[in-house]
């Protein structure tokens, strides 16, 4: 209902009412709702950030009336003079109008669109600037050199709304313009939708863009320096080129995002979800990645000297010839992670981490690694071909084919490096080789190899165990043999058949076992 006195007050006449308004702005908003005007002159009346929702104005004259910020919801305006009003960031949403109407093309135009729900509504180069279409439906419109000057688009649709190549303040003929460096008033998009969107080359520095949905937009070459996009949907973009300098991307979610040349260093990326996103080749110098979900994202040959990874989400990541250097880490999860002898762990700060997620098998299991240790402990000096076993481990078989991928393979070095059990009966036995080594070819003539030995001893010979003795040194003589030819090289590993070995075609059960706990059956011969 309407404030009784501010009734009274404007009884009293235009001028008096806008003067006393004026002097009192702890009354505002002044509040006329469901208040009764019909037919009232009301020229140049000072209504601005008034509440006049639901009251009835019909036949009223408002001509030149201030009507800025007023909520003219469910209001009636039927057969009003509103020519020369201003009606800037007023709330249309519900209002009454009709034919008789007499109001300024643009705002009849924002009254359309807040409330008549048309898709794909064709708006090339229509002036919108400081209207309110907050929540409105602008699904696939065509805003093309649309004046978007000071629009509040607070919530509003813009789902595959075409603002590319716009120039939405009619200052640059080329761009997207939405910058609050370059507006009096800047635009309102906190919540918008702009999901599908076409927004390369839009400039939208500055910006609070908090919790905007960007799923799936172009932001290919946009200027989103300064921009607050805390909590921002970028899922699914496109970001090549993307301007990021200075711009606050805590919590926002990057899943399976396509980065390409885009700068992300000293970027506040804490709490952001970039899993599964393609970071590769990025600058990341001293970004903050504190508690960054990273998981099965691209980070190869990334740029991550001294930033803030501390309790980030590395699991499996790809992270191969990646710059660590001087990267903080503590507390995250490295499970699965592959890097290689190019990934740079030199002067990494690690007190300690993680080799499951959800805070899982810490290490050090208590206190902290010393200074340099984690970097002694995970830097790889080679590659590695990873053996997966998913039914145990023949390991009379095993030791055939490792041997003769050695023989065959005279300038390979080989070296089993690990043998870890992943569960379900799963074991992983990790052969370190050089880096240039052709670690395919290695995979594909081992498994080969262990097939034939396994499927030899398990169909001939598995009724008696002593055959399978006899059979298995039958195929070591000519590999023995051969072996005698490779004495000289210095380093090489090398595997004898032991019909007593520590393993004897059993399968392991501890969680990891490292090289020299193999016992008898893998040896380093030195000539």
């Amino acid at each position: 209902m309407a404030n009784e006195k501010h009734l009274a007050m404007l009884r009293q006449g235009i001028e008096t009412w806008n003067e006393w308004i004026g002097k009192n702005p702890d009354e505002i908003p002044a509040d006329f709702s469901e208040a009764n005007f019909c037919k009232v002159d009301l020229c140049k009346v000072n209504f601005g950030g008034a509440d006049l929702s639901s009251a009835d104005l019909s036949g009223a004259n408002l001509c030149c009336a201030d009507l800025n910020n007023t909520d003219l919801s469910k209001t009636n305006l039927s057969e009003v003079n509103l020519s020369g009003a201003d009606l800037s960031w007023a709330n249309l949403r519900g209002t009454i109008i009709n034919q008789q109407t007499v109001i300024d093309k643009k705002w009849y135009l924002v009254w359309e669109i807040l409330n008549q729900d048309v898709i794909e509504r064709n708006l090339v180069e229509v002036d919108l600037s400081n209207a309110d279409l907050s929540r409105a439906n602008l699904t696939g419109a065509n805003l093309n050199k649309a004046n978007l000057k000071g629009t509040d688009f607070t919530g509003a649709n813009l789902n595959k709304a075409n603002l590319s190549g716009s120039a939405l303040c009619g200052l640059n003929t080329n761009e997207v313009n939405l910058s609050a460096q370059d507006l009096a008033i800047k635009a309102y998009l906190s919540r918008a939708n702009f999901s599908n969107a076409n927004l390369s080359h839009a400039n939208l520095s500055g910006l609070d863009l908090n919790e905007i949905n960007f799923s799936e937009a172009n932001l290919n070459s946009a200027n989103l320096s300064r921009a607050n996009l805390n909590k921002a949907n970028l899922a699914w973009s496109t970001l090549r080129g993307t301007d990021f300098t200075g711009a606050n991307l805590s919590k926002a979610n990057l899943y399976k995002a396509k980065f390409s040349g885009t700068d992300l260093s000293q970027l506040n990326l804490s709490g952001a979800n970039l899993s599964e996103a393609n970071l590769s080749g990025l600058n990341l110098n001293k970004a903050n990645l504190s508690k960054t979900n990273l998981s099965e994202a691209n980070l190869s040959r990334v740029n991550f000297s001294r930033a803030n990874l501390t309790g980030a989400n590395l699991t499996r990541v790809e992270a191969l010839k990646t710059n660590f250097i001087q990267a903080n880490i503590t507390g995250a999860c490295i499970e699965d992670w592959n890097i290689n002898s190019a990934t740079s762990l030199t002067d990494v700060i690690c007190d300690y981490i993680y080799l499951r997620q959800n805070q899982q098998e810490r290490r050090p299991s208590s206190g902290n690694f010393a200074s340099g240790e984690f970097t002694k402990l995970f830097q790889k000096s080679l590659e590695t071909v990873d053996l997966i076993f998913r039914n145990g481990v023949d390991w009379d078989a095993f030791a055939y084919s490792f041997k003769k991928v050695e023989v065959e393979n005279q300038a390979v070095r080989l070296d089993v490096q690990s043998i870890e059990k992943k569960g379900d009966g799963i074991l992983v036995v990790r052969v370190a080789v050089a880096p240039d080594a052709d670690k395919a070819k290695i995979h594909s003539e081992f498994i080969q190899g262990y097939e034939f030995a396994a499927k030899a001893l398990k169909v001939e010979y598995q009724a008696r165990l002593e055959d399978q003795d006899k059979v298995i040194n039958q195929l070591f003589s000519t590999i023995n043999q051969q072996n005698k030819l490779l004495a000289e090289t210095s380093g090489k590993v090398s595997i004898y058949y032991q019909p007593n070995s520590q393993f004897d075609s059993g399968i392991v059960d501890a969680n990891t076992v490292n090289a020299d706990q193999i016992g008898g059956n893998i040896q380093n011969k030195d000539a």
